[in-house]
């Protein structure tokens, strides 16, 4: 059974995190489709490199830890394993989308939420380990920092962060240090 968190609460991932893969989830129950996007970051929470945003234009970051895993393009698959040494956590972003681009606003999206899994080396779903739904009314923004994974005393964590940006994915990216090419 999942942990669930509330705003800015965290929640320390089993051992087994450490060695295997996790699934990560970003969805919403209903409204408009939510692009996602992934950055790896150091202590001070600046991108490693350009090629540590993974989103819908790139899959994989530069190390393979990071994977936009499902064909709707909402998950990832982490191997923390993988992460460089100076990686010190993994930053979630979302945006609403409507079919003529990017949204009005992600609080369009009601009850976006972010689930975290292990992942599963056969068929069966993974063990549910946190899940995070903003509860709150969130401002007309355009983008959410919905959570992140960190390290911290040797394991690692899982936050929710909750935190509404003015800008899009490229945006949060940009501010994370990422130069975007589109």
């Amino acid at each position: 059974m999942a942990f669930h968190l509330h705003r800015g609460g965290s929640v320390p991932l089993p051992p087994a995190a450490g060695e295997g893969r996790l699934a990560v989830r970003l969805g919403r129950r209903r409204g408009p489709d939510l692009a996602v996007g992934a950055l790896v970051v150091d202590e001070q929470g600046r991108a490693l490199s350009d090629r540590s945003f993974v989103h819908a234009g790139r899959r994989e970051s530069a190390d393979g830890a990071v994977r936009l895993a499902d064909p709707d393009g909402t998950g990832f698959t982490i191997d923390l394993a993988l992460l460089p040494a100076e990686a010190a956590g993994v930053r979630f972003a979302a945006t609403a989308q409507v079919p003529s681009g990017p949204c009005r606003s992600v609080g369009d999206a009601q009850g976006p939420y972010v689930q975290v899994s292990l992942e599963s080396d056969d068929e069966s779903d993974g063990e549910d380990l946190a899940r995070y739904e903003l509860e709150e009314d969130l401002p007309a923004r355009s983008s959410v920092v919905i959570a992140e994974l960190y390290r911290r005393a040797g394991g690692w964590r899982f936050r929710a962060l909750g935190q509404d940006c003015t800008t899009d994915l490229h945006g949060i990216a940009h501010r994370h240090g990422v130069t975007v090419r589109t």
